[in-house]
């Protein structure tokens, strides 16, 4: 409706000649004279609206062709504009074969053809296309943005980056470096308001027939700005136990194949730094380089303000004195992790002081800086300090693109406003501001052209910039990130590519984590709003928004449009009132827009009907007219471009039953819709005919309803009954009254609840993105018979839903020849390890271990066997990494969605029991049935050398893989390690006789009753002899024939000075072609006892660490105990052999001290923390204080240790020395003179200490501080007092035992009555 004073003076023409050029042509249904303003009764029969479907799906050649203007998301086929040269270009390829005894000489030449060519894709009259979401060319899909799908992601990224350019039609879009050098510079134009696409040396041979015409393309165009959903995986993730504020990521480096991280160990949060670690992830293959120890490069006492990485190199700015946040001074250390220590560090610390330096970006010999205090951006090239900002900026972060710097203002963790300043990096001159309202703080930037991506601190978002303008948030990482609260956030992240951007960002603390991310916004088909598109195609005809009215127009979304350059208004909005019914009116000044289907303005009593001039009575009846029901159609079907089918023209109709006509209304729509949008669409077109057949008219009204205006829905009242009805035209008479022509209508006409239906017909197939090839080149053992030569198996697959299959190719001239090895066409089932799988035991079935893994691609799948099936090597799988593979099965698998977790394990297969406890998060397992791993054939000549090997995708180029360095060790041509070590000593001369078993690595049928193949081609082994720690080889035995050594007494006292009770081996069976195999490390003990008999057996069974009989008569003391370290015995104060004091039965002696002298054992780690110590003692005199046993030296500072004595009043004292020494008595005396008793001991690490007294439980101590463990020797019927052996056993000791265990009280008795 209007107000009285817009209606007088009716502007119609006014409005309505902008847009046909004159008057006197009624545009959108307007008449002049006030009538309906763009009213469109959609017309019948068969018929066209506006851009027809068929206009953008061939590829056009020709001049004049028309280019569209986009909406939405939608796909077209363009014009070609340009190709190199005006022609293909020819490659020619000459082959030689023949000669040398195969015949006569032959040549054969082939031809193949390629074309670099420009696309016109669409006209850009108001704003820039945003981007590609999916090229096809032909039937191939050559990039694909849209997917959810890691590796097409990637794949679509290296095919950006070698062989096409977008230009999305910017004003100051620069011309293409190819079309210049091909018309000269100054002669090509950058096209600005053209969006187009350059394609660069496609190869027109393999699948287009050498002809252009062939190689179709279609793009798919996303004309909207709109959010992202975002896709990450995690690569890396921190031991949850490390607190939440020890450790973050601190800086990262990507590019298209890896990236390099550092994780910073902190005392607190942000506090003093301790340690550094340096990580580099192969995207496909895991973690491949860590440049630091398990501890970290050491950085202590130094608070980490900013630290980055940049390729193999390493940037850190800390401060020193005071900690944060009072920076007052500044150092800059740089170094090559990977390359070098961190000893060899640089630092630039004079500089970074005058500065103030907070911020640095590095790219190449380029470092700029920056401080968030406020200085002049800064660049620093070479040593030199170059160049400096006009003024001073406080900065937050730094990033840098080919072209720019970027920096984020240093703002408040609840600033209002972010904010980006952008530098030209030539000359840091500012070039722009960006601006947006978020609330929080910016944390992290990564810029990459004209695009720049950071991370939002307070909401943990990730946000965009795109040629100035603000994308969007591409997606709040609730899942990635676990806490969104203040500093749990997005810490750093680094862009790899655009179109999407493709990133990889690191977290600062989550949940007591780091982790480290790969991911990528996946971009969604945003639509158009109705109301842009009207506003954007009326201001093409010189109205802007002011002159229209479109309150009253439901604003839909618009998935896809495409409307032709060169057509009308009209014909431009023709499509879009059929699928949202609305008319188009005069009201006042402005042109309004009116959504179909509202409610009633007015309702109009029978009286005011009929109003004649001068008069108010009713004339006549209301004349009506309704159109036969053969004129309407009973079917309405519509054509439309389906947004579920690759944009294939797709039919939705609607049908009236119970009606006698037959006819039939087509509708073309070049729209983009659903099949139950378009259906919808359908249901209304069909319900408003039926509604609307009747017509009314005319009637006059009174001046009062000169507010009516065409459009407007009106409820006539007439002979008692109510006509709902849209009024078609309105004319407004001299003499005031209202001439009024309507139809009837419903409001329900234009509600749908119709589904549309799924059609038969089978779009045309489309070649997915082939995507890359992964391979994992297994150097594992032999697991066939057929695998007894010179090889390695492989594992192929790709990501990408279109993967053909691959091509594994080696070369052996370092990269200047490739010859094919095999092909592959199904894809290898490999899975990456989010758990490290611990060691377990190859005898048995390991139920206690668990694996969790996620699949390397979407079709990788893995499901539980039977018993049988395990025993049969079902679910067999090669487990690790190169170096350490170990071949397992499994039993159990649970799908857990995402991931799958492995159980009930078959370890160390093959012999690979070695690999066991190797493994670490990151290991691959694959598969190794049939279909998953084949066997690679290699020349002898590749053992323990290294080759480069590329895995390509079929229908690549060799060049597109990239180059996987590896050394064939000949795993499957190593013997495996023999078992079952046994040996004996001679009791007289001390030599020792030793066998071995060895196994074969050929095949072996269980219970077959057939003897173990050698495996070899004679029988060879070496034998090593170690000292006990492993770190000094003694002796090596060569070439032995048989699987048995004989080791003299004599070559032990060469070796070791005294015949060897345990002997510490290496074994090694010797193959003729790699030499030796895997060693079976172990040790063997024979104790042969010449200082009495008689051991206890239940001392023996509970595993002592020391056994000493005191039996011998010589300074040696034997040791019958695990360790075998034997004791020496001192001074001229001990007599040996003395009267044993067991019981009398059994034979023996013991030691008699006199108060000097004792036994000194060697110092064994194990003797520190629990343990027990039992022994029989008689003293002959309480004079002095008597000391039993004494574990460090009191004269050595840190090696006090503590020592048990019986003091002159009989109790038995633990003195123990703790910073200061503590004396630990008994409540009452424990022995007399010439008492003879059996005691035991037990400490349990801290500060209980129990005595047992003859089987019996006598006293446990509260000791006052824990005893501190020491590397002094272990002191015994002594204890060291300062410097000399003071306090020394005066009487009897016999049977003196020490066990790494806390014995119990049960076990305390049983010994006691054994004695």
């Amino acid at each position: 409706m209007s107000t009285t004073g817009q209606v007088i003076g009716t502007v119609v023409g006014a409005v309505v000649g902008f847009w046909t050029g004159g008057l006197s042509y009624v545009a959108l249904g307007a008449a002049i004279g006030g009538a309906i303003g763009g009213y469109i009764d959609p017309p019948k029969g068969p018929h066209t609206i506006g851009p027809r479907l068929e206009d953008r799906k061939v590829q056009g050649y020709t001049y004049g062709f028309k280019l569209p203007r986009f909406y939405g998301t939608m796909e077209t086929a363009g014009c070609v504009i340009w190709v190199e040269g005006d022609q293909y270009v020819e490659h020619k390829n000459t082959k030689k074969t023949g000669g040398k005894g195969g015949g006569s000489k032959s040549t054969s030449t082939t031809y193949t053809y390629s074309v670099t060519f420009a696309v016109a894709l669409a006209q850009c009259t108001e704003r820039a296309i945003i981007g590609v979401r999916k090229i096809r060319i032909g039937t191939t899909i050559f990039y694909d943005a849209g997917s959810n799908d890691l590796d097409s992601i990637i794949a679509s990224n290296l095919t950006q980056a070698l062989s096409w350019k977008f230009y999305d039609g910017r004003d100051d879009q620069e011309p293409d470096p190819r079309m210049q050098a091909d018309r000269g510079v100054g002669n090509v134009s950058g096209r600005p308001g053209l969006c187009y696409l350059v394609i660069y040396d496609l190869d027109l041979t393999e699948k287009f027939s050498n002809t252009l015409a062939a190689a179709q393309v279609k793009v798919e165009l996303v004309a909207e700005i709109g959010a992202a959903s975002l896709s990450a995986d995690a690569l890396m993730t921190m031991d949850a136990t490390v607190n939440s504020y020890d450790r973050r990521v601190g800086g990262m480096f990507s590019d298209s194949s890896s990236c390099s991280y550092s994780v910073i160990q902190h005392d607190s949060f942000y506090s003093t730094a301790q340690s550094v670690w340096f990580y580099e992830y192969v995207f496909g293959e895991g973690q491949s380089r860590t440049a630091s120890s398990a501890t970290g490069i050491s950085i202590t006492s130094q608070t980490v303000d900013n630290y980055i990485v940049d390729s193999d190199r390493a940037f850190c700015i800390f401060q020193v004195i005071p900690p944060y946040p009072n920076n007052d001074r500044y150092n800059l250390w740089f170094y090559e992790p990977f390359e070098a220590a961190a000893s060899s560090a640089t630092y630039y610390d004079a500089d970074m002081s005058v500065y103030k330096i907070k911020r640095v970006a590095v790219s190449g010999d380029e470092w700029f800086f920056a401080s968030h205090e406020g200085m002049e951006i800064t660049k620093f090239i070479n040593g030199d300090w170059e160049l400096k900002s006009s003024a001073s900026y406080s900065v937050g972060t730094l990033a840098l693109s080919d072209s720019f710097v970027f920096c984020s203002k240093f703002e408040a963790y609840d600033a209002a406003t972010l904010t980006i300043y952008k530098f030209a990096r030539s000359d840091l001159s500012l070039v722009d501001t960006w601006t947006t309202t978020y609330t929080g703080k910016i944390f992290a930037l990564t810029a990459v052209d004209d695009t720049l991506v950071c991370s939002w601190v307070t909401g943990g978002a990730i946000l965009a910039w795109h040629n100035g303008a603000y994308v969007d948030n591409l997606g709040v990482l609730a899942q990635a990130i676990a806490n969104n609260t203040t500093n749990d956030c997005v810490a750093w992240l680094k862009a790899i590519s655009l179109y999407p951007p493709c990133f990889v960002f690191g977290s600062d603390r989550v949940a007591q984590n780091y982790q480290v991310y790969l991911g990528h916004p996946t971009f969604i088909r945003q639509p158009a709003k109705l109301r842009d598109v009207i506003t954007s195609e009326c201001s093409l005809a010189g109205l802007d928004s002011t002159d229209l009215n479109l309150t009253s127009l439901t604003n839909s979304d618009v998935r896809g449009y495409a409307s032709i350059g060169a057509s009308s208004v009209r014909s431009a909005l023709e499509p879009l009132q059929a699928a949202w019914p609305f008319d188009v009116t005069q009201s006042g000044y402005k042109v309004k827009f009116i959504s179909r289907g509202g409610a009633s303005v007015v309702t109009i009593p029978e009286t005011d009907l009929g109003t004649r001039e001068g008069k108010s009575q009713q004339e006549s009846l209301l004349v009506t007219e309704r159109e036969m029901s053969e004129q309407i159609a009973s079917t309405v079907t519509i054509s439309y471009l389906d947004a579920d089918r690759d944009y294939e023209t797709t039919e939705q109709n609607s049908y009236r039953p119970g009606t006698t006509s037959v006819s039939e209304r087509r509708v073309e729509l070049a729209l983009v819709m659903t099949a139950e949008e378009a259906a919808q669409a359908a249901d209304v077109l069909l319900k408003k005919e039926w509604a609307e057949r009747i017509s009314i008219g005319p009637f006059t009204l009174p001046p009062t309803y000169s507010n009516l205006e065409a459009a407007d829905i009106v409820t006539i009242q007439h002979r008692g009954r109510s006509v709902v009805a849209v009024l078609t035209k309105v004319n407004y008479l001299p003499d005031g009254r209202v001439e009024c022509y309507a139809k009837a209508t419903s409001g329900a006409a234009y509600t749908s609840t119709a589904q549309g239906s799924t059609p038969l017909s089978v779009p045309p197939s489309v070649v997915p993105l082939r995507g890359t090839t992964q391979a994992v080149l297994l150097d594992i053992p032999m697991l066939l018979a057929a695998q007894d030569t010179p090889g390695i198996s492989a594992a192929v697959y790709g990501k990408a839903s279109g993967w053909p299959g691959g091509v594994l190719l080696r070369s052996d001239d370092s990269g200047q020849t490739w010859g094919s090895q095999t092909g592959f066409l199904n894809a290898s089932e490999v899975f990456t390890a989010t758990t490290a799988l611990p060691t377990g035991i190859s005898t048995l079935v390991d139920a206690a271990s668990t694996l969790t893994v996620t699949a390397d691609w979407s079709g990788a799948d893995l499901f539980s066997i039977t018993d049988a099936q395990l025993f049969n090597l079902g679910n067999i799988a090669a487990f690790g990494a190169d170096g350490r593979w170990e071949i397992l099965a499994f039993k159990t698998v649970v799908d857990n969605t995402v991931s799958y977790t492995l159980s009930d394990f078959l370890r160390g297969r093959f012999g690979t029991e070695w690999a066991m406890s190797l493994h670490q998060i990151g290991d691959r397992l694959v598969m190794l049935d049939a279909n998953n791993a084949d066997f690679i054939g290699l020349p002898l000549a590749t053992i323990n050398s290294l080759r480069l090997w590329r895995a390509v995708t079929d229908g690549d180029v060799i060049s597109s893989a990239p180059d996987i360095q590896h050394v064939y060790a000949g795993v499957n041509l190593k013997p495996l390690s023999p078992v079952y070590l046994d040996g004996s000593r001679h009791p007289t001369t001390f030599d020792w006789s030793l066998d071995w078993t060895a196994r074969s690595r050929t095949p072996v049928e269980p219970f077959a009753g057939l003897a173990t193949p050698l495996g070899e081609s004679s029988e060879l082994w070496d034998v090593e002899v170690w000292n006990s720690t492993y770190t000094t080889m003694k002796r090596t035995f060569s070439s032995l024939t048989a699987a048995h050594l004989d080791y003299t007494s004599t070559q032990q006292t060469s070796d070791f000075s005294a015949a060897q009770p345990t002997l510490y081996l290496k074994i090694f069976q010797i193959s003729a072609t790699v030499g030796r195999g895997y060693p079976l490390q172990n040790s063997i003990s024979c104790v042969i006892k010449t200082d009495g008999t008689n051991y206890s057996p239940t001392v023996l069974s509970l595993s002592p660490l020391l056994y000493y009989k005191l039996d011998g008569n010589t300074t040696t003391v034997i040791d019958a105990g695990s360790a075998a370290s034997n004791a020496t015995a001192s001074g001229s104060g001990i007599t040996y052999q003395q009267p044993s004091l067991l019981t009398a039965a059994t034979p023996g002696f013991s030691f008699l001290g006199s108060g000097s002298g004792g036994i000194t054992s060697p110092h064994l780690a194990a003797m520190n923390g629990a343990y027990s110590v039992v022994l029989l003692v008689k003293p002959t005199s309480l004079a002095a204080d008597n000391g039993l046993f004494h574990k460090g030296n009191a004269a050595v500072s840190g090696q006090e240790g503590h020592y048990v004595r019986i003091g002159t009043n009989g109790k038995i004292y633990v003195d123990l020395f703790n910073g200061t020494w503590s004396l630990n008595g008994t409540t009452n005396a424990a022995i007399s003179v010439n008492e003879q008793a059996h005691f035991v001991f037990v400490y349990n690490g801290a500060t209980q200490y129990t005595i047992y007294k003859n089987g019996s439980l006598f006293e446990t101590l509260t000791l006052a501080a824990a005893a501190i463990n020491n590397t002094t020797s272990l002191s015994i019927m002594c204890a060291y007092y300062n410097a000399d052996p003071v306090i020394s056993l005066v009487g009897y000791m016999d049977e003196f035992t020490w066990f790494t265990t806390q014995l119990s009280a049960a076990q305390a008795d049983q010994l006691y009555k054994e004695s």
